[in-house]
């Protein structure tokens, strides 16, 4: 199917395109910054933990040639067909390796219901999102018509929340194929995160022998079941950084963490910085 948009745009071969913001009064649950479409052929080179003191939200759609993507230490190739879901600030970088190009629309969003769950989708699909075609395609259309039409901020902000839902429902699908017994154990890890349980309780949860219970949960959600409770905990401590004043040790306690230490060394790993220096990134904004 034809884009019209994408084709004006590829006329225009660069564009970058600000949003009138909607009233100051209205608390809306999306916002547009700015957007744009790219055909990069020379230097191109972000990284999560390098642009400023603000927290956005990125869409960043291939419609050619191909990117790379680091998300927390994994490698992604980025192609027509998939959508980049990153935020910042975060241990992530996209970049153009030499001697590619890489064709894409993009838009940078934020307020708080969308960047809440951007950073669900982009932790579910480790910044890389696949779609099947129909959505990939009203995902570029979404973003071509915020670039091309004339939009007001309350268009953009409908037209940006609709995405996030969107791609939402599209990375956590496949819980659905999740059975009885792993569903048990998944809704149990993440109502007792602050317990300090492992992957011997999600096991008995799901009535599973711990082999049978990590193949077949990693089957289901592409990652071993020490490593996901890992990631929500980690997310939720993420939250409560941003969320408030609570010291590490609580923070640490609140999401299951064996103490401080741990916690920060973890944080690090995946954050690319300590606890202190991600709440302190933000604490202009908050």
């Amino acid at each position: 199917m034809q884009n019209v948009g994408l084709e004006i745009l590829r006329g225009s071969q660069q564009t970058n395109c600000k949003f009138a913001p909607p009233p100051a009064e209205l608390v809306l649950p999306a916002r547009v910054y700015g957007g744009g479409y790219e055909l990069r052929r020379d230097h191109y080179d972000w990284h999560g933990l390098q642009r400023g003191g603000s927290q956005a939200a990125l869409i960043q759609c291939t419609v050619g040639g191909e990117g790379r993507l680091d998300y927390e230490g994994r490698e992604h190739v980025l192609v027509p067909g998939t959508v980049l879901v990153v935020h910042w600030p975060h241990n992530s970088r996209y970049w153009l390796p030499a001697g590619c190009h890489w064709e894409f629309v993009w838009l940078i969003m934020g307020g708080g219901l969308l960047f809440r769950m951007w950073r669900a989708i982009s932790a579910r699909c480790q910044g890389l999102a696949v779609l099947d075609q129909a959505l990939f395609e009203r995902c570029v259309a979404d973003v071509t018509h915020l670039l091309t039409d004339e939009v007001d901020g309350l268009e953009a902000s409908r037209v940006a929340y609709g995405l996030a839902l969107s791609l939402y429902g599209a990375v956590h699908g496949d819980d659905e194929g999740l059975n009885a017994q792993l569903a048990t154990a998944r809704d149990f890890a993440l109502s007792h995160l602050a317990d300090g349980i492992g992957v011997d309780d999600m096991a008995a949860a799901a009535d599973m022998s711990r082999a049978h219970f990590s193949r077949r949960f990693q089957q289901a959600i592409g990652r071993p079941p020490g490593a996901w409770l890992i990631e929500q905990r980690l997310a939720q401590a993420a939250e409560r950084l941003l969320g408030g004043d609570d010291g590490m040790a609580a923070i640490a306690m609140a999401c299951g963490f064996a103490d401080a230490n741990y916690f920060g060394k973890a944080f690090r790993r995946v954050y690319g910085v300590t606890p202190g220096s991600y709440r302190a990134m933000f604490e202009a904004t908050r």
